[in-house]
């Protein structure tokens, strides 16, 4: 199978919302994956807000999708649980991925966040990329740790379920 990966745009917010969905409804452990909160008016922001937005594609159609977000607040839990406070400047959030079910296995969770990375290197200037996972979403946080990721701590996220936050340093130019 051929794959592109792309930066979305506002066009695309509605199939990777409908995508999302999808995913989630086939889901056995519903609580793996949160969709609350990822809405149009979300992406449209992140998107408009210099945040990032990439897509899979395969025939023409969006099979997977991660989304980088370029605000964190001071107060945000992540941050706070790290200590982060003064290094929020410094810090983006690979706030949400996900690949259709029936592309799983071309690793396009890794594709996609490796690409993501080199953005985030070139155009945002970061150091830190963070990210959280289900401790029983093996898929997802064996991604995570084949590219470097590191589990720092875990905890309650998301309406009091159980969350691994990775943490990632980025090796600038």
């Amino acid at each position: 199978m051929k794959f592109q990966i792309k930066e979305a745009t506002i066009k695309d917010v509605d199939e990777i919302l409908k995508l999302k969905k999808d995913i989630w409804d086939k889901l056995e452990n519903k609580e793996w994956y949160v969709i609350d909160g990822t809405n149009k008016e979300f992406l449209n922001r992140e998107l408009e807000n210099n945040g990032l937005i990439l897509k899979a594609i395969s025939n023409n159609k969006i099979v997977g999708f991660l989304i980088i977000s370029n605000y964190l607040k001071k107060d945000s839990f992540i941050i706070q649980k790290l200590h982060f406070e003064d290094k929020t400047d410094m810090c983006i959030e690979l706030s949400n991925g996900a690949v259709d079910i029936k592309y799983r296995g071309n690793n396009l969770y890794i594709e996609m966040a490796k690409i993501a990375e080199e953005i985030i290197i070139n155009r945002y200037n970061k150091k830190y990329i963070l990210a959280t996972v289900h401790p029983n979403n093996m898929a997802s946080l064996n991604s995570l740790l084949k590219i470097e990721y590191k589990i720092i701590c875990k905890s309650k996220m998301y309406g009091n379920l159980d969350r691994y936050i990775l943490l990632k340093k980025l090796k600038s130019k």
